[in-house]
Order: C-alpha cells, then sequence, then structure tokens
C-alpha cells in the first residue's frame, strides 16, 4: 500500500506544479489571444490542464478513463 499512497503524492504534486505554472506564466491569456476558445462545453483551460497532467504523469487516456471508471 505504501507505493500506492506515494505514487498519488506525486501526482497530487504534479497537478499543483501544473496548476502554479498556469497561474504565474497567465496561460489563461495566452490561450485567449491564441484564439482559443469554445462556446459551450468544458472550458478551454480544463482540457490543457488534463493535457498536460497526462503528459507529466505519464499516463495515456485511455489509462486514466480506466482509472476513473475502475475497470
Amino acid at each position: 500500500m505504501n507505493n500506492i499512497s506515494q505514487y498519488n503524492e506525486n501526482e497530487k504534486q504534479i497537478m499543483r506544479s501544473i496548476m502554479n505554472f498556469i497561474k504565474n506564466f497567465k496561460v489563461i491569456s495566452a490561450l485567449k489571444k491564441a484564439n482559443c476558445y469554445k462556446e459551450s462545453g468544458i472550458p478551454v483551460l480544463s482540457i490543457f490542464f488534463y493535457l498536460l497532467q497526462l503528459v507529466y504523469t505519464k499516463k495515456s487516456m485511455y489509462m486514466n478513463y480506466q482509472k476513473c471508471t475502475g475497470f
């Protein structure tokens, strides 16, 4: 069980680092200047955060889906 809790703590630290990066470098305004927006649905920032999270936790969308659904 130690490995699982340590793995979760590493993921949490990575997510905090990504959020700090997004806030410090004002990614929201950069995305707007690049005309990266949506009319409805999930906000662009959430999608951007999710993709960065996948890259830095070395997961695929499929593996993340399996983890979330419990399969």
